[in-house]
């Protein structure tokens, strides 16, 4: 699924898990996030404007 939302709004992660990466990418994401949640699920957080976590961060 795809969600939009004013620039500045807060993000949730839909679970826990760890994030495997935080960072720019020129894949198209840009600013992204991705959680792993274990069993094979992962969500990515795509086209944000600031960062709040960092990578290995539960």
């Amino acid at each position: 699924m795809d969600f939009t939302a004013k620039q500045g709004t807060p993000i949730h992660a839909t679970g826990d898990g760890r994030v495997t990466f935080a960072d720019y990418s020129t894949n198209g994401y840009g600013m992204h996030v991705v959680v792993d949640h274990g069993f094979d699920y992962e969500t990515l957080y795509a086209h944000l404007s600031e960062l709040k976590v960092r990578n290995g961060q539960r």
